[in-house]
C-alpha cells in the first residue's frame, strides 16, 4: 500500500500497528505521522523499503525523504536495523522509540471507534485536525537537521541497548522462570508496552541483569562443551546395517560406486547402502546434579551473578541429557532446596536468593546435600555429582568423614573457589573434593572452569 515515499506491505502496515495499539483503519488519509510510522517500521524490519515516485514538490514527501536520509546517515540507525531484521517485535519497539524521538503524533486505536464530526459547509471535519509533525521537517537548516539526527541517533542507541536487555532475558526463559520477576507489573495492552514494563523492570534490578546476560553466556558456553564431549567420545564398530552415510560405508560399498555406480545410486536413494553402525564407549550423561551455592554476604555482587549463572549452565546440562538435579543455597547449612518445575524451568528465587550476614560451613553444605542423594527415592540420586560454588573455606576436620561418605554413594564432589582476581586457595577445597580449581574473575566463564565442570 502506498505510504509517503514508499510502497509498504499490508502485513507490514498492521504487524507495526498491532504491535502499538495503533489505528488498524489503513487509508489514503493516515496522517503523515501515521504513514512515516509505517515505512520507518518496513524500513526497520526488511532492511529497506520499496521507493514509489511522487510527487518532489509535496511537503510530506520533502518530509519523508529528509528524515529517511537522517536515519541512514547515522550508525545507530543503521546497527538497529540489522539487530531488527525480520523481528516483529523488535522492528516495532524500535519504530515506536524513534517515533517518540520524533514526536510523531499516531492515531492509536481507540480513536477508530470515536464518532466523526459533524462536517461544515465545505464539507470538512468542524473538528480541527490535529498538527502533523511533517512541516518542521521540510525546511530544516543545518543545525536543525544535525539536532534530528543526533535525536535519531540517541533513540536507535538507546532502543539496541534496551532490545540488549530483552535479548538476555528471551534467551534464558526455556531456563529459569523468569515470569516471577513482573507478577506484580499490570498487564499491559500490546507488544510494545509489555517490552517497556519488562525492562523498566529490569533497569531497576542491575544485577538481575548481569544475571540473565551471565547466564546466557554460560549455558553456551556448556552446550559448546558438550558437543566436543559428545563429538570426541571414543565409538567402536557395533554392527552393520543400510543406510546412506557416506562416511559410514564398508569398503565393498566404495568399490560398488566405481564398479557399478548406477546401482550404488539406487541403493543410496534407497537407502540400502552397507555401513557401519558405531556405538559410543563414553556415557554422556552420567548420575544426578548437586549444585551447592554459597549465599553469604561475601558472594553479593559479581560473585554471586557468577555462581548462579554456573548453577543454570549445570540446569540446562541435566535438562538436556534427562538428569536429576537439585540447586541447594548455603551459608552455616543448607537454607533451601529447590528442583526444576514440570516445566524444567527453575525458580528465580533460588538464584536471586540475596545473602545474608552468616559465615561459611563447607561441611554442613556436603552434608546436607549427600543427605538429599541418600534419601533420593529408589536410590536414583546415587551416582550423583555435586558441584560447590564457594569464595569460602572453613573448618576441614570432619571433611575425611564426607569424602568417605560420598565414595561409598558413588559420589563425585567438585569444586570451585569463586575469586575476581582469578587467584585464589583452591587447595582449600582439596579436603573436600574430589577435584578442585579456582573461577578465573567474574567476567566470563574461563576455559579452566568449562573443561572441568560442563563436561561432568
Amino acid at each position: 500500500m502506498q505510504r509517503i515515499t514508499a510502497d509498504v506491505a499490508k502485513v507490514n502496515i498492521l504487524q507495526n500497528r498491532i504491535s502499538r495499539s495503533l489505528s488498524e483503519q489503513i487509508t489514503e488519509k493516515d496522517s503523515f505521522d501515521l504513514k512515516f510510522s509505517d515505512e520507518l517500521y518496513a524500513k526497520l524490519y526488511n532492511g529497506k523499503i520499496n521507493a514509489i515516485e511522487r510527487d518532489a514538490a509535496d511537503q510530506h514527501v520533502i518530509a519523508a525523504e529528509k528524515l529517511h536520509s537522517l536515519a541512514e546517515q547515522t550508525l545507530d540507525f543503521r546497527n538497529l536495523a540489522a539487530v531488527c531484521r525480520n523481528d516483529v517485535k523488535l522492528s516495532a519497539f524500535a519504530a515506536n522509540r524513534i517515533g517518540g524521538a520524533l514526536k510523531l503524533e499516531e492515531e492509536k486505536k481507540e480513536e477508530d471507534a470515536k464518532p466523526s464530526s459533524e462536517e461544515g459547509e465545505d464539507g470538512e471535519s468542524s473538528e480541527q485536525k490535529k498538527p502533523d509533525a511533517s512541516p518542521r521537517f521540510i525546511n530544516m537548516k543545518h543545525d536543525d537537521a544535525q539536532k534530528t539526527r543526533k535525536e535519531i541517533a540517541d533513540a536507535a542507541k538507546n532502543a539496541a541497548s534496551d532490545i540488549s536487555i530483552i535479548e538476555a532475558l528471551e534467551d534464558v526463559k526455556d531456563l529459569v522462570d523468569t515470569d516471577a520477576i513482573f507478577s506484580n507489573s499490570t498487564k499491559p495492552a500490546d507488544i510494545v508496552q509489555d517490552m517497556e514494563m519488562k525492562i523498566k523492570t529490569l533497569k531497576s534490578m542491575p544485577q538481575m541483569v548481569a544475571m540473565l546476560r551471565m547466564i546466557g553466556r554460560a549455558r553456551n558456553i556448556a552446550k559448546k562443551k558438550q558437543a566436543t564431549k559428545s563429538k570426541n567420545a571414543v565409538s567402536e564398530i557395533s554392527n552393520i546395517v543400510q543406510g546412506d552415510d557416506i562416511s559410514k560405508l564398508i569398503p565393498a560399498e566404495l568399490m560398488k560406486f566405481h564398479a557399478q555406480k548406477t546401482q550404488f545410486m539406487k541403493d543410496f536413494a534407497d537407502k540400502a547402502l552397507l555401513q557401519y553402525e558405531f556405538t559410543g564407549k563414553e556415557r554422556l550423561a552420567s548420575g544426578p546434579i548437586v549444585v551447592l551455592l554459597d549465599k553469604t554476604y561475601s558472594m553479593n555482587g559479581g560473585a554471586d551473578v557468577w555462581a548462579a549463572s554456573v548453577a543454570s549452565a549445570m540446569l540446562a546440562i541435566a535438562c538436556k541429557q534427562k538428569r536429576a538435579f537439585v540447586l541447594a543455597t548455603f551459608d552455616t547449612s543448607i537454607r533451601k532446596t529447590y528442583t526444576p518445575a514440570n516445566n524444567g524451568k527453575m525458580p528465580m528465587a533460588g538464584l536471586m536468593e540475596y545473602s545474608n550476614g552468616n559465615g561459611t560451613d563447607v561441611t554442613a553444605a556436603l552434608e546436607g546435600a549427600l543427605d538429599i542423594i541418600q534419601k533420593g527415592a529408589d536410590k536414583k540420586m546415587r551416582k550423583s555429582d555435586i558441584v560447590l560454588l564457594t569464595d569460602g573455606l572453613s573448618d576441614d576436620r570432619k571433611a575425611p568423614e564426607m569424602r568417605e561418605r560420598a565414595k561409598k554413594l558413588g559420589v563425585t564432589i567438585h569444586g570451585v573457589f569463586i575469586t575476581q582476581s582469578g587467584k585464589g586457595n583452591d587447595v582449600g577445597l582439596k579436603p573436600w573434593c574430589d577435584k578442585y580449581l579456582t573461577s578465573g574473575g567474574f567476567a566470563d566463564i574461563d576455559t579452566n572452569v568449562a573443561n572441568a565442570i560442563f563436561s561432568i
